[in-house]
Formats: structure tokens, C-alpha cells, sequence
């Protein structure tokens, strides 16, 4: 087992929990979501997207919550356990990674596939300077969109997956299906 527990408050946990999975199953490495009163859905969905990179650990004040900062909890954790048969057994590709020139001043975006012949897991966050469209390439086949995590736009086009920044420290893990997967 691995933890990032030291990282868990920064801005880098999707960097450093994409860089482990060459060393480590995610399966085996914890990543930690520390979820505070007030940060906000969009600092919440970043946080809780890192998670999807490998097991997914939630800290912080979490019973001080508001309804609405506890329903994107409630949506990251069921769609978790729906992404669990890829998280454990699927393979992993770095697909992009424009972090720019330092970890700790994260600027661009990055994402990370995690695929299996049925269903593919990608996990996209968004830094610093990271607006317009970001464009995956999915393993081949056909697939569809079958659960998003967040209302970013992501849609398959052309042997990938495609969405738009429409700010900076967004994120979106997106539960694609080949054709004829179902949930």
C-alpha cells in the first residue's frame, strides 16, 4: 500500500497520484480528498476526481458539510464503486500531461486513462491556464459516455474523448463503456 497523505491539501495530489501508478497499483495506493465547509463544488469535484486515480480516502470536516457540498460526495463515492472493476484491474496511460515546468505551480491540464476491454475511466484535471479543449484518445472500439462526474462537457468524437475547460482548477472523471456495456 502506498498513501500521498502528506500531499492531500495541495494542488499537485493528481500529479503526484498519476506519477505513482507506474510505481504502484492503484489499487494499492491510497489518495486522500480532504473536504472542508465552504471550498466550494468546484474545489470539492478537483479533490474528489484525484481520488479515482487510485482508493479513494475522504478527511476533513466532512460532518460540518452543507447538503449541497455532502450530494457531490454522495455522486463521487457511487460513481466510484462503479469505476472500482477498472481502478482494480484495468491499465493506465498517461494520456496528456501539460503541467509546465513545475509541480507545485501546476499550469495546463492532465488525464490519465484507465482502461479495460469494457469500460475505460478517465480522469482530467485541469491547473493554472487550463480553458479550451482537452482531447483523450481512447483505446480502439466503440464507446459512449455512460457517467459523468461533474457538469464539465465531455463527449466521444473520432476514437476519443473530448471536453472544454471553462476555468482553471476544474476536473471531470468521465466512465466510458464500449459498445454494448451497460452499468
Amino acid at each position: 500500500m502506498a498513501s500521498i497523505s502528506d500531499a492531500h491539501e495541495t494542488v499537485e495530489i493528481p500529479i503526484i497520484a498519476a506519477a505513482l501508478q507506474r510505481l504502484v497499483l492503484p489499487r494499492q495506493s491510497q489518495i486522500w480528498a480532504v473536504l472542508n465547509p465552504g471550498a466550494g463544488e468546484r474545489e470539492h469535484a478537483y479533490r474528489l476526481a484525484s481520488t479515482f486515480l487510485g482508493r479513494m480516502c475522504l478527511s476533513g470536516d466532512v460532518g460540518g458539510l452543507n447538503p449541497m457540498e455532502l450530494e457531490i460526495i454522495k455522486r463521487a463515492t457511487a460513481m466510484y464503486r462503479r469505476c472500482v472493476p477498472v481502478i482494480r484491474g484495468g491499465k493506465s496511460k498517461v494520456t496528456d500531461k501539460r503541467v509546465g515546468e513545475s509541480w507545485r505551480h501546476p499550469q495546463g491540464w492532465q488525464s490519465v486513462l484507465r482502461y479495460m476491454p469494457e469500460q475505460a475511466v478517465v480522469v482530467v484535471h485541469g491547473f493554472e491556464k487550463s480553458q479550451g479543449w482537452w482531447r483523450v484518445d481512447l483505446p480502439a472500439g466503440e464507446w459512449r459516455v455512460l457517467e459523468t462526474l461533474t457538469g464539465m462537457k465531455a463527449d466521444v468524437r473520432g476514437g476519443g474523448l473530448e471536453g472544454l475547460f471553462e476555468g482553471e482548477w476544474e476536473a471531470q472523471v468521465v466512465l466510458c463503456g464500449s459498445a454494448g456495456s451497460v452499468l
